[in-house]
């Protein structure tokens, strides 16, 4: 995301199911970039 110009404002979010992060696109609409568990 932040090669396209739009950092995520957030850290990564570790959870039950796998890694997150929040980011936003030009338009303000959120979005979660997810990475399941092994």
């Amino acid at each position: 995301m932040s090669n396209m110009g739009y950092p995520p404002p957030g850290e990564i979010i570790v959870a039950s199911h796998g890694r997150e992060i929040y980011a936003y696109d030009p338009n303000g609409n959120r979005l979660i970039l997810h990475q399941p568990s092994p």
